[in-house]
């Protein structure tokens, strides 16, 4: 699992915060989340302990103000900056309730999910491989030659995995850390 530390790249934290790349974008332009939490250095980068405060915002914007949720996010901020330093175990012991006047906030099921989304990001980082010399680069599955991405957009087209399977016979459904094929937590889950 990648550590509370750890800067993802913006297209990594919208998988793990379960939004948009443009909502990512959209909280480092907009300065949503603490510069502390983000780097523009060699590219857009956010902590990944910070996938939770993304998700908050986002899947709390029908009951809360966008002021109640900025007050959240700067009251979890010394909280998750001193957890930087700690495993995600840790983090999910400590208290993530923000309490502001009449209002209480619990962020521990944002904490979860991003824990949860952070592991399935590392079982995937496990299945996909990139090398010059396979396709100029292109991200494939470990020990084929199939893009990542034409698996993604079949998922996405709604493809069965068995009808992905006959397309790609290389690819197989295996167990977490099958090096050749895809895990459970891959794209055909």
């Amino acid at each position: 699992m990648p550590a509370v530390a750890e800067m993802l790249k913006a297209s990594e934290a919208a998988v793990v915060s379960r939004v948009s790349l443009r909502d990512v974008n959209r909280v480092i332009d907009e300065h949503i989340l603490p510069e502390a939490f983000i780097s523009l250095d060699n590219g857009r980068h956010v902590l990944a302990g910070a996938c939770s405060l993304i998700t908050f915002y986002f899947e709390s914007a029908r009951r809360l103000t966008s002021e109640e949720r900025l007050f959240t996010i700067r009251t979890a901020e010394p909280r998750l900056a001193r957890a930087r330093t700690l495993p995600w175990s840790a983090l999910l012991l400590e208290d993530w309730t923000v309490h502001h006047a009449f209002l209480t906030i619990d962020l521990m099921p944002f904490m979860r999910g991003a824990s949860e989304r952070l592991d399935d990001l590392a079982a995937a980082r496990e299945v996909v491989t990139s090398s010059a010399d396979i396709l100029g680069g292109t991200p494939v599955i470990r020990g084929t030659r199939v893009p990542v991405h034409d698996v993604a957009a079949s998922v996405s087209a709604g493809n069965s995995t068995e009808r992905i399977l006959e397309t790609w016979p290389s690819i197989t459904v295996g167990a977490p850390g099958d090096r050749q094929g895809v895990d459970g937590a891959s794209p055909l889950r």
